[in-house]
């Protein structure tokens, strides 16, 4: 209600930044996939994109005639998408510009898309049974994740897209590749 933005550290539970710009109340906020930067939307009939390192607006978007209640990034970041109680959504070309990355084997800033890979390839601890009431165990161990991930070729081509879509197409597969498996050795 104070027309800011605000993020917090999860561990801390401590205000890391306020963002200020907009003219009215923020009802929706979205990290971009490589949380780089945020998108918001108001009463004030506006969307805006925020550099979460240095927490500056540095694009406005206008066109709504209503309140923004709804803002989302697309997977690649390229587009943004906006829903208004003017009962229209809007689609927003995003254009950046791109800093030169070099190829590299490995950048650490990539780790939390490794790990989000690892674990979505882990198997679950158990099956909850068809036949008969499922114990607390059982549900337990359905829900937990155990072992050692198990991923195809296939899966690993959409952890690269994924990277590339998340600004990391420059690391090079061989890299990606290695740091995976040194994880999942680990795992």
């Amino acid at each position: 209600m104070d027309n800011t933005l605000k993020l917090w550290g999860i561990k801390t539970g401590k205000c890391l930044r306020t963002f200020e710009g907009h003219k009215s109340i923020v009802f929706s906020v979205c990290l971009s996939t490589d949380n780089r930067y945020a998108l918001s939307g108001s009463r004030d009939k506006t969307l805006k994109l925020w550099e979460i390192k240095s927490g500056k607006c540095i694009r406005t978007f206008e066109g709504h005639e209503r309140d923004v209640y709804s803002v989302c990034f697309s997977k690649d970041n390229k587009y943004a998408l906006s829903g208004s109680n003017d009962n229209t959504l809007k689609l927003w070309q995003l254009e950046w510009e791109l800093e030169e990355n070099h190829p590299v084997d490995w950048d650490d800033r990539a780790l939390p898309y490794l790990k989000n890979f690892l674990i979505l390839h882990t198997p679950y601890a158990g099956v909850i049974p068809e036949d008969t009431e499922p114990t607390e165990e059982e549900i337990n161990l359905a829900l937990t994740r155990r072992g050692k991930p198990n991923y195809t070729k296939e899966d690993f081509k959409q952890l690269l897209y994924t990277l590339g879509c998340a600004g990391y197409g420059w690391l090079r597969e061989e890299g990606v590749r290695k740091k995976l498996k040194e994880m999942a050795k680990n795992w």
